[in-house]
């Protein structure tokens, strides 16, 4: 850490020209050690911004020595933007032959300045006084600033202001980051082991062997390993408590994946605290790992190790099997389902790929040809076109759905139909060809690799395809996500069988 060494400040002027030499003098109470040995001297400038201070500049050469005083010029950068800046930070690095030994940290209340377009009007000390306190107001307004959820917005109703803290474990962050109405601040503690431990312990019990001791560095380093943050968002205007939390956790979860690109890796929620404003109301949500696959038993209780054991010896040594694997996985694992919807459309189009030549001409299962809107035949030279045709030859895929409707019991099939689509969609129909439904599906999975959404009032007034993924959506009974993913998951079964 370095050592503080406390130093009254100045520059020559309040206003520059960029490009023009920068001088700060430094004046010390007492010499010292730093300035009688081989020294640099590092001044840094920010630029003071509406949401924080930006780093400038730094420079450290061309300074000189008198007694208590220490003198630093140098010319600012011609590209400097005009603007309020200041100096907040000043180093004095220690070095013997060449290799730094100790660091001071210059202690000094923060100097402020102006760098201009031109100086035919000085800046006064009255006018820099104004911009300093200019900038300190909107520097409040910018942290207290109070956020709306989309719901408040759009209601007329009575609304609540809320505060809320969504805890994210999972990344190492080293300093409080201010954002416009919330704050990241690293809480400095991270997980704890200790119900894995008694997890681990009450199974080598179960199996007669001898209990682990409670390790207290495996217990620091797995603290280490899971440092938590929090992100404080202190003004919620919402219409109640759950729309405050399901705002905020939605916004955090966005935070989080810019924190991975950021930091090297993505963090995690584990817990979301609701406080009401204008009462001792306070609710809170643990959000801890949710298992969200096949809740039935199988009916051959061996099935999943038969399924291990024939299978990894390949995935060693294939690694193409491991890209499908890991794509499906990837998307059983998220919980948007247009994302999820593009990484099972990946699998399947990742195996067209590999197996289907471009040119052939697609056909119904009753041998007629499928045509586009302009009554041309199309073939395997589109992405969605080689996907019919890798499914429709190798999967042979056939499904009766149930669903139950207003009480009553009923069903559709996807299967080997020919395509006998109404444009109009008055009805959706109980039988659906497997291209209609294909085509349906990469209607979704185009809008979500474009833009981010599938947007059903957009697509309501797009083409046949578009209009048909939006009315199957809506039906709420026949959402082309599910009809995707099972055509993934018979794909990837396919090539993992083939020996």
């Amino acid at each position: 850490m370095p050592n503080d060494i406390l130093a009254d400040i100045s520059i020559s002027k309040i206003s520059y020209l960029s490009g023009e030499e920068f001088c700060v003098k430094l004046i010390f109470d007492v010499t010292p050690v730093a300035l009688t040995e081989e020294i640099d001297v590092w001044v840094y400038l920010q630029k003071v911004e509406r949401g924080r201070n930006i780093f400038a500049f730094a420079f450290g050469d061309m300074f000189s020595c008198i007694g208590n005083n220490l003198e630093v010029k140098r010319k600012l950068p011609q590209e400097f933007s005009c603007g309020l800046y200041l100096i907040n930070e000043i180093t004095l690095r220690l070095s013997e032959n060449g290799i730094p030994t100790k660091q001071h940290r210059v202690v000094f209340d923060p100097v402020f300045f102006v760098v201009q377009t031109t100086l035919e009007n000085p800046l006064t000390k009255p006018t820099l006084a104004h911009m300093i306190a200019k900038a300190e107001a909107e520097r409040h307004a910018y942290i207290n600033h109070e956020i709306q959820t989309d719901k408040s917005r759009q209601t007329g109703s009575q609304k609540k202001r809320f505060s809320v803290l969504v805890f994210g474990e999972g990344c190492l962050l080293h300093s409080h980051q201010q954002l416009e109405g919330y704050v990241i601040i690293p809480l400095g503690l991270g997980m704890s082991h200790r119900r894995m431990h008694e997890i681990v312990n009450s199974t080598l019990l179960d199996l007669n062997l001898e209990p682990l001791r409670f390790d207290l560095e495996m217990e620091k380093r797995f603290e280490s390993d899971t440092p938590a943050f929090l992100v404080l968002y202190q003004a919620v205007v919402a219409v109640n408590n759950n729309d405050a939390m399901d705002y905020c956790r939605s916004h955090a979860a966005l935070v989080f994946e810019l924190i991975s690109l950021d930091r090297g890796q993505k963090p995690h929620e584990f817990a979301c605290l609701v406080f009401d404003l204008d009462s001792t109301q306070r609710w809170l949500k643990y959000q801890q790992p949710s298992y969200k696959g096949y809740l039935n038993p199988d009916f051959d209780p061996v099935s999943t190790a038969n399924l291990i054991e024939r299978h990894v010896p390949k995935l060693q040594t294939n690694p193409f099997l491991q890209l499908l694997i890991k794509t499906y996985a990837d998307a059983t694992a998220e919980d948007n389902l247009g994302f999820a919807l593009l990484r099972f459309w990946s699998v399947m189009e990742l195996l067209a790929d590999k197996y289907v030549p471009k040119g052939i001409e697609l056909k119904n299962p009753d041998g007629s040809q499928i045509v586009n809107a302009k009554g041309k035949p199309e073939k395997t030279d589109s992405k969605h076109g080689r996907v019919y045709y890798y499914i429709s030859t190798y999967v042979n895929y056939n499904q009766t759905i149930g669903y139950s409707l207003e009480g009553v019991q009923k069903q559709y099939s996807i299967g080997p139909y020919s395509s006998h689509l109404n444009p109009e969609f008055t009805q959706l129909p109980e039988q659906f060809s497997l291209w209609d439904m294909i085509r349906a599906g990469y209607a979704v999975r185009n809008a979500i690799a474009h833009e981010g959404q599938f947007d059903l009032t957009k697509a309501a007034l797009g083409n046949v395809y578009d209009r048909l993924a939006t009315k199957l959506i809506e039906s709420g009974t026949r959402d082309p996500h599910r009809c995707i993913r099972r055509l993934a998951e018979l794909s990837l079964k396919r090539e993992l069988d083939k020996t």
